[in-house]
């Protein structure tokens, strides 16, 4: 049972197999934000893949307000350095 304005979250880091939403999500970005990036979403999947084998993370936030099922999911990438 959940309280009223209850918001549960659930933060899954990704993996390779995520490449190819990670790219779709990123596009959508690009084109919301009107940039000049030409890139591909075949593109951006090269791209997001040689991040995340590298120094790079990303992590889906996925979002339950008050156990409905409407699911948004948020991307963030996180650089993390070499050192850490």
């Amino acid at each position: 049972m959940s309280n009223e304005g209850e918001v549960r979250m659930e933060i899954k880091k990704c993996t390779l197999e995520d490449v190819p939403q990670l790219a779709l999500f990123n596009k959508q970005l690009i084109e919301d934000e009107k940039s000049d990036n030409p890139m591909s979403v075949s593109e951006l999947e090269k791209r997001m893949d040689d991040f995340l084998k590298t120094e790079y993370d990303a992590y889906f936030f996925e979002i339950d307000s008050d156990g409905d099922y409407d699911k948004r999911l948020q991307v963030i990438l996180e650089y993390i350095e070499a050192n850490m």
